[in-house]
């Protein structure tokens, strides 16, 4: 089990009818201007801090919210469909919101995240690495996706079309390259 600082999966409003079936994860970063624990937390559930619902045109939502100091919080279920990969395709795969677990990442604040949230993050795609025989190829930035109508279907080479240009690159700092990190990443014995 995952050490959550708290989990706030039952308030989560912005899901799908259709089950996940989480054989990717993909990491994003959330650069909103609510830039703040109870901005996101309200952005990325759909509720509001006395629990009524927070509309938005576009509904957007996420299954883990890792905060500034590295405290992670489960914002939904692992078997629900959650909006967070967009109108996306990856290989063969179309609708990647069906396929994955949503990991946001508040900031980066300064250009850079912090150690205590780099720590987590390793750890968190470690977790759901192992619940769910997830292989390091299957990890992936919202930034490798591409747009639904693209017939582009590879990793991020700086002109992946309609894509919001995350997870920010000082994630994998210490390391040569994406596909470097997610590989230095061992899943945890459950």
């Amino acid at each position: 089990m995952f050490p959550w600082k708290k989990d706030l999966s039952g308030q989560q409003r912005h899901f799908g009818s259709v089950p996940n079936t989480h054989e990717y994860i993909i990491i994003h970063h959330t650069a909103t201007p609510a830039g703040t624990l109870a901005g996101n937390i309200k952005i990325l559930t759909g509720t509001n801090p006395d629990g009524s619902e927070y509309k938005t045109l576009d509904p957007v939502s996420a299954h883990a919210l890792v905060d500034y100091n590295g405290d992670a919080y489960k914002l939904g279920k692992s078997e629900q469909t959650l909006w967070h990969a967009g109108q996306s395709c990856w290989g063969n795969v179309v609708g990647l919101n069906y396929h994955s677990i949503g990991i946001e990442i508040i900031g980066p604040t300064n250009g850079d995240f912090s150690n205590e949230q780099r720590g987590t993050v390793k750890a968190l795609i470690g977790h759901f690495m192992a619940v769910y025989g997830i292989p390091p190829e299957n990890v992936l930035r919202h930034k490798d996706l591409t747009w639904n109508g693209s017939k582009k279907r590879k990793l991020y080479d700086g002109v992946s079309p309609s894509r919001k240009p995350d997870v920010h690159d000082s994630l994998w700092k210490n390391f040569k390259s994406w596909d470097e990190y997610r590989r230095s990443i061992v899943p945890k014995a459950l």
